[in-house]
């Protein structure tokens, strides 16, 4: 497979719909970019797709350590992220901002031609990397599953015929260590491996301070290390083995291990409900977004190894076969302090709140035995846990003449999530009844199962209508089988279940039990039909393209996709019981997409114009947003409609220069507030207006070359919730980053020093409006401050 090629004068960079490139010094035109983006590769100009891909050097020369900076130089493409434990990639508006373990999203992550369906598992180490191709629009019908927004696709770098290796090691500020190694080469006539390995560590930019308690004391826990730190390492391992002239085997093996990552802190604010409508606003907005109070320490400690055989056979000249296996393993642990500050509630308040069946007072001391009098307590820490399991399998046909293209294929996929959500302190203290002797509750508990089983069988072909005209039509038919097993309920520190409830009689705080049998564990359970879920439905599009002439190309399409159904994962049985178990689920989505779009290479192929525009009627889009404490997920008509554009210029040697941008416009009708009232928001993470750029000059120097660079991303304003609450709205900015790098002659050595986020913005990538609780509050992430390093990297 061919690849984006780097010339060690130029490193290019294509914002939106074309990809990074670059140009030889005695070249007049732009080399071929090839890319996969309908499984076959094609140049990337000659693709009637809103595609941005960066190769691996590119990648290398823009920063990029980590799978989610892609972001940064992606227009349309936003990130929605409060630590590792779950991300969110938001593109041109559509996104799942939920955190429920078990739920999957519309913008479908690939891995080496693999689905990823866990949002746990999205972000990682990035290195190692071939390129990384986004896809905008619906792509259900090639990639099929969740691809209602588009799809982003890593591809590893594959062995190499010839030995080759590299050694790269990194410093930076907040104490940052990386390194990486790669060795490539063939072990045998027939077989070539890869192997590449690398670690990172870095303490946390969110800093920890001792803060006074309600009664004026330091806390007396002892220091909390800060949050958002690094301890990460990653191994990727590939064998090639050349069976036979027409047939080829790579077998692909990848590990990485998070440990005990100092994480789970939140910038809190003081907030207050709206009367009308329930929602959040700031009262007293913390102005220090790089300091925190807590007292629970935050972790996150995450398990993942993936392995995938793909298996490439030539039928004959004109038909190939494919065979693409995946399985994936994680265990992941995350825990936080929600509340976001020392809790002020000294044990000794709560002395004489519980008594037991002979009416003597309960010490919270029994209750917390490992609490002194007087010491702070917990208010809100929550927790999850989750072991996972996919397997997925795709059988692939292709096949081609100069008139027509063709694939069609198979593809089934089997997801088992075992999950587990729990909140300590306060917020789960409730009073036991007879059962348990009347002893308070310590902790709130939610476990679910949810297997997923799913087949689908798709198609699609390009024919050459004329020179001029190509039609293009696909499809793809899901059928998706799934079930949950859900119980949530309040238990005491012996572990012993709370059935009932004598204090606080307006609200029954039994457990609660959703499953599509009865379940003993609570009493009086019943069946839950909505508990097993099948579903069916069909992808698709229908697309013309018109090939103006060799330098010029416009495409309008019509696309269909589609996101099944699922549950969503509330902590408090009372707050379950209040809204009912019917709100647990909710139904499938549907994305009808309509786009005309244009590719221009010009002057004589020193620069690139493409542009794109696009509406979304979005049907039963699935919206997130807090309801009595519950993950509720509503199914909401929505629509969008935006435009993209694309420029891309080289007028002098060595020297580089691209601006891309986006504007969005959307409407989601009808968001129930925490009152009960209706009203109609916008998307959350879609900013009308965004921006990303570069300026790069390259130059001899001291036998060798410097390059300067200079790249920015800017976002107008946006809402980080569906709900539009007046707290969550984060208002423009503009991020820079800078590079400088020398590049031995022989390119066998370079080294760069590096500045990100140069103007040390301050933004949030993450808000969650908290301000219905009994002590009303907000929980903000802010992204990195600035931070600076020195690379240094060594090919032999």
């Amino acid at each position: 497979m061919s690849v984006v090629k780097l010339h060690k004068r130029s490193v290019l960079y294509v914002a939106l719909l074309s990809a990074m490139q670059s140009i030889p010094a005695s070249s007049a035109v732009l080399e071929e970019v090839m890319v996969t983006a309908q499984k076959r590769e094609q140049n990337l100009q000659d693709v009637g797709i809103s595609v941005t891909a960066f190769s691996g050097d590119q990648m290398e020369a823009l920063g990029f350590t980590n799978t989610t900076d892609i972001v940064s130089q992606t227009p349309s493409l936003q990130l929605y992220e409060f630590s590792p434990t779950l991300t969110v990639y938001n593109l041109r508006g559509v996104s799942q901002n939920s955190f429920g373990d078990s739920l999957e999203a519309p913008v479908a992550v690939y891995v080496d031609n693999a689905y990823v369906s866990s949002m746990g598992a999205l972000n990682g180490q990035l290195f190692d990397t071939e390129r990384v191709e986004v896809l905008r629009g619906p792509q259900g019908t090639l990639y099929g599953r969740n691809a209602t927004a588009g799809l982003i696709h890593y591809i590893s770098k594959a062995p190499t015929e010839e030995f080759e290796g590299r050694v790269s090691g990194t410093v930076g500020n907040y104490d940052l260590v990386e390194v990486e190694g790669v060795v490539s080469g063939p072990l045998s006539d027939s077989v070539l491996g890869r192997l590449a390995v690398k670690y990172t560590e870095q303490d946390g930019y969110l800093e920890w301070e001792r803060s006074e308690n309600a009664n004026g004391d330091l806390q007396v826990h002892d220091d909390i290390r800060d949050a958002y730190g690094k301890n990460a390492i990653g191994v990727k391992s590939a064998l090639q083995f050349n069976l036979t002239e027409k047939t080829d085997v790579i077998l692909r093996v990848n590990y990485s291990k998070d440990d005990d990552v100092p994480s789970g802190a939140y910038v809190r604010s003081e907030a207050a409900p709206d009367p009308i409508t329930g929602l959040g606003y700031y009262v007293d907005k913390n102005d220090e977004p790089f300091k925190f109070n807590a007292d629970q320490e935050g972790a996150f400690d995450r398990e993942l190894l993936s392995t995938t055989i793909e298996l490439k056979h030539s039928i004959n000249d004109s038909v190939e076969f494919m065979s693409i296996t995946n399985y994936m393993d994680m265990d992941k642990t995350y825990i936080e302090d929600t509340e976001g500050l020392a809790s002020g509630f000294p044990a000794a308040v709560f002395d004489t709140f519980y008594v037991d069946g002979n009416g003597q007072p309960v010490t919270v001391q029994s209750f917390f035995p490992d609490q002194p009098a007087g010491a702070d307590l917990p208010v809100f820490v929550f927790g999850t846990d989750q072991e996972f399991q996919q397997i997925s399998q795709e059988f692939r046909l292709s096949g081609g003449d100069e008139k027509l293209n063709w694939q069609a294929g198979l593809y089934y996929l089997d997801i088992d999530t075992d999950n587990s959500q729990t909140v300590q302190g306060l917020a789960a203290w409730w009073t036991g009844g007879p059962s348990v002797g009347f002893q308070p509750s310590s902790i709130a508990t939610s476990t679910w199962e949810v297997e997923t089983e799913s087949w689908s069988v798709f198609g699609q072909f390009d024919y050459q209508l004329t020179d001029a005209l190509m039609l293009t039509m696909g499809l793809r038919w899901t059928e998706d089988e799934k079930t949950n097993d859900f119980y949530s309920r309040y238990e005491t520190k012996d572990g012993e279940v709370l059935l009932e409830e004598v204090d606080f009689g307006v609200v029954p705080v039994g457990p609660v039990c959703y499953s599509a049998s009865v379940d003993t564990r609570c009493p009086g359970d019943v069946a839950d039909k909505d508990a097993k879920y099948d579903y069916s439905d069909w992808a698709g599009k229908a697309q013309l393209d018109w090939v103006i002439d060799d330098d010029s190309l416009t495409y309008f399409a019509v696309s269909k996709g589609v996101k099944g159904g699922n549950w969503s994962t509330p902590s408090f049985p009372d707050s379950i019981n209040i809204g009912g178990t019917d709100r647990l689920f909710h139904e499938e989505e549907t994305l009808y997409s309509y786009e005309i779009g244009a590719k221009f290479t010009l002057a004589d192929g020193l620069a690139r114009f493409n542009t794109a525009v696009f509406y979304y009627d979005y049907k039963d889009y699935q919206a997130f947003s807090l309801i009595n404490f519950v993950q509720n997920i509503s199914n909401n008509d929505a629509r969008v409609t935006g435009a993209e554009f694309e420029l891309f210029l080289t007028p002098w040697e060595g020297w580089d220069f691209a601006l891309g941008g986006s504007f969005l416009d959307s409407e989601v009708d009808g968001i129930e507030t925490p009152t009960g009232l209706f009203i109609d928001t916008e998307l959350p993470q879609a900013p009308e207006y965004s921006f990303n750029g570069l300026a790069r000059y390259e130059f001899d120097f001291m036998s060798g070359s410097l390059s300067t660079q200079i790249d920015f991303n800017y976002s107008s304003e946006q809402w980080l919730e569906v709900t539009n609450a007046p707290l969550d709205k984060e208002d423009s900015y503009a991020v820079f980053n800078a590079r400088l790098t020398y590049t031995s002659q022989n390119e066998d050595w370079k080294l760069s020093g590096w500045i990100k986020n140069l103007g040390d913005e301050e933004y949030r990538i993450y808000a969650l409006d908290v301000a219905g609780a009994p002590q009303p509050f907000v929980n903000d992430v802010y992204a990195s401050p600035r931070t600076y390093g020195l690379t240094a990297t060594y090919n032999f």
